[in-house]
């Protein structure tokens, strides 16, 4: 893999499906041929969502590069890319009814062999009355008619692996019932070479396709419903859109939108892409993006997500992302390259199956093998051998962790909860400490005036319009709220003079020739003045949970402003569900001690580190790392980027087409707190399945290849185990879908 040359250079990622793989020995060889070629960063191969998601450079390979080394590492098909293509998911009703009607030919061939082979059972069969000799000419036939037509596609996938000197399942599943076949036609054609009681086997080799090809079927339906939440999610769009063009309102594709359109949403009808209200309203039903159950209100001004559903109230909005640019097509982007990475839990299988089938021929080999040399007939060495080969095939293996990651992450999108990969799926699990920045996260991140306090005989207007002309060009929550707190009286702040922030501290500017201090007491003790009074007047308010603002107007102390955030609806439910979880929640703030200690209290969080500058939180994370700490780092929006970066674990909380959904590793989009809690459990129970996958597969076959060896298995017997292996993995993970959190 061409990793080292590209290190530094910007990476981009595309998504190329790929058909034609079966087993984990399919995802190894199309993951090697992809990260040899030069520019390409590293690919993950999806088994079950049939793509894979490959890292490239700028100047690295294209669709048909990619698709050539696709296609010449085996028997694999990756398919002209169409318009609309990357919207698109794998057919896998289509997969399944193929093998379907595969399945109940061979079935019904199968049945009237498996008569002629047990007519002597069945005498009131009337087919029974034919010679022996030409009722197993019948059997020949039949089974050649279920292994060459019905099981076609293993013995020409088998051939194409030999031509290039590899091997997958189908080359055992072809060796195994062909080796079945060529002994029942090697005996039929030589009978006096074989004693009068060897059996021709002929059913066996059908029973093996047959039972196989049921298998198939089952696991192909029950793999198309781990990728239904990501269907789900393409359904929402709608296809159509009313716009008004000309004064004159008309209905024109989805895919004919262009940003600055003016569309119009009755109720009922859904948002064809993201926008501003620019006029109307009404409340939308935004559940199927943010999994919030609750309508919300919109008017003018407002933002809309595409694929919401308005519920009442027309809404005219001008389009503002349109096609891959909009929050829906980004999500479900995100989620399938997610459900495409590997978790590192994968590896391990990963290795083993690289080498699974050659050892697994070996292990046949060896078992034809001993059983001659300690004078076992050939009859008996060969099923032993082919039932070997049969159980063995590494098809639950390949299943036992994408499966579990595509529902897990599926069930978590469908709640609002947006993954960004396997890794942070499995980290977030084994999370012991939760940081949580308090404004904005656990609460709402609006804070309102509550006190005006002037020291002297200053008026509480006067001291007020100062404080918000000071504070005009500031973005801080507190300056908002100052400014806010003045327009409500009527007053309208002034054009500062000499501006400055003071982060962590708060705003220093000329105000009508004065020199005006806004903030902390730190930033009035740096410029000489004794804030010792003002600090008496705002201990009773910052022990009542309040953020105070100091002021001083030309080095003189003049007044304490007040202001009060408000907890989010469930924050405190939400450090409690996190405490449940046996994780230790802890809260960061820049606010004062008093001020946070307040907080902390009434969230019940008992390790809360206050007056921590933004740059100072990414140290206070890596302190907490260094101790041994596995980090969730929870965070309002994209703000705090380093610290969240830091972390094992970075969750963006929000709500609205602003929020970066690539930025962090796990995105909150309804803004709940709560949905921390519910991540991690998301997180353990995938992690939980995954672990009960991968047990079954490894057992199975440590338990299996023995018994098969030993003898005490026949081929179908081991065809039909090797197909329930594979589906009882399937049908495990699709349990994440309706397990209680």
């Amino acid at each position: 893999m061409a990793e080292m040359d590209s290190l530094d250079l910007p990476t981009h990622r595309e998504l190329l499906p790929i058909e034609g793989m079966h087993c984990a020995s399919c995802v190894g060889r199309v993951e090697k041929a992809l990260g040899k070629l030069p520019g390409v960063v590293g690919a993950n191969v999806n088994l079950v969502a049939k793509e894979a998601v490959v890292t490239v450079t700028v100047d690295g390979p294209g669709f048909e590069e990619l698709r050539r080394a696709v296609t010449q590492a085996g028997d694999f098909r990756v398919p002209e890319p169409t318009p609309g293509e990357d919207r698109a998911l794998p057919d896998e009703s289509a997969e399944a009814r193929g093998y379907l009607g595969r399945f109940v030919v061979a079935a019904i061939l199968t049945t009237i062999l498996l008569v002629l082979h047990v007519k002597h059972f069945v005498p009131v069969v009337a087919i029974s009355d034919l010679p022996d000799t030409g009722a197993r000419w019948a059997e020949l036939a039949l089974a050649a008619a279920v292994l060459f037509l019905c099981g076609h596609s293993f013995f020409t996938a088998a051939a194409k692996r030999a031509v290039r000197f590899t091997a997958d399942m189908n080359t055992l599943i072809a060796v195994g019932a062909g080796t079945a076949f060529v002994f029942g036609a090697v005996v039929l054609l030589f009978p006096r070479s074989f004693g009068d009681g060897t059996t021709l086997h002929f059913h066996s080799a059908a029973m093996i396709v047959t039972l196989i090809l049921l298998g198939r079927f089952l696991e192909a339906r029950a793999r198309g419903k781990t990728s239904l939440a990501v269907r789900r999610l393409l359904e929402i769009a709608p296809e159509r859109a009313f716009v008004v063009r000309d004064g004159t309102e008309v209905e024109i594709p989805v895919d004919d939108l262009v940003v600055g359109d003016l569309a119009v949403v009755r109720p009922g009808q859904k948002f064809p892409a993201d926008g501003v209200v620019a006029g109307g309203g009404g409340s939308v039903d935004e559940s199927m993006i943010t999994g919030e159950s609750l309508p919300v209100e919109k008017a003018p001004g407002d933002e809309v997500i595409g694929g919401t559903l308005s519920k009442n109230g027309v809404i005219r909005f001008t389009v503002t992302r349109v096609g891959a640019e909009t929050a829906l097509a980004r999500i479900v982007k995100l989620v399938r390259e997610a459900q495409g990475e590997k978790a590192p839990v994968q590896r391990l299988a990963d290795r083993v199956a690289s080498i699974f089938v050659p050892v697994v021929i070996v292990i046949a080999t060896g078992t034809l093998l001993t059983w001659l040399l300690l004078g076992g007939e050939l009859e008996a060495s060969l099923i032993a051998a082919v039932s070997v080969m049969i159980i063995a095939c590494p098809c639950a293996l390949g299943l036992a962790t994408p499966t579990a990651v595509m529902v897990g992450t599926g069930r978590a999108a469908r709640m609002g909860i947006l993954f960004r990969g396997a890794i942070a799926l499995e980290t977030a699990g084994r999370a012991t400490t939760v940081v949580f920045d308090k404004t904005g996260t656990l609460t709402r991140g609006e804070p309102t005036l509550t006190d005006i306090a002037p020291l002297g005989e200053m008026a509480e207007d006067t001291l007020l319009l100062l404080a918000a002309t000071a504070e005009r060009y500031s973005e801080h929550p507190v300056a908002k709220a100052v400014i806010a707190a003045a327009g409500d009286r009527g007053l309208e702040p002034g054009e500062p003079r000499d501006f400055r922030a003071v982060e962590g501290h708060g705003v220093r500017a000329v105000v009508d020739g004065a020199l005006v201090l806004a903030g902390n007491r730190k930033l009035l003790e740096d410029e000489g003045i004794d804030a010792g009074a003002l600090a008496d007047l705002a201990a009773p308010l910052a022990k009542a949970g309040k953020t105070t603002v100091l002021l001083a107007v030309d080095s003189k102390p003049a007044g304490v402003l007040a202001v009060s955030d408000t907890l989010k609806e469930g924050a405190a439910e939400a450090v409690a569900s996190i405490r449940a979880l046996g994780v230790d929640p802890v809260m960061i703030t820049g606010d004062s001690k008093a001020a946070a200690a307040h907080m902390a209290d009434a969230l019940g969080i008992e390790r809360c580190l206050a007056e921590v500058l933004p740059e100072k939180k990414l140290l206070e994370v890596r302190v907490l790392m260094d101790a041994g700490e596995k980090v969730v780092m929870v965070r309002s929006g994209i703000n705090d980027a380093p610290a969240l970066a830091a972390a094992d674990v970075g969750m963006a909380i929000g709500t609205g087409t602003d929020v970066a959904i690539e930025a962090a590793d796990v995105t909150l989009m309804s803004g709940d707190p709560r949905g921390v809690a519910v991540a991690m459990k998301i997180s353990r129970r995938t992690l939980k399945t995954i672990r009960q996958n991968l047990f079954c597969a490894f057992f199975y076959n440590v338990l299996a290849i023995p018994l098969a060896a030993a003898g005490f298995l026949t081929p179908a017997i081991a065809a039909g185990a090797m197909a329930f292996s594979s589906v009882s993995v399937v049908t495990n993970s699709l349990r994440l879908r309706h397990v209680e959190l």
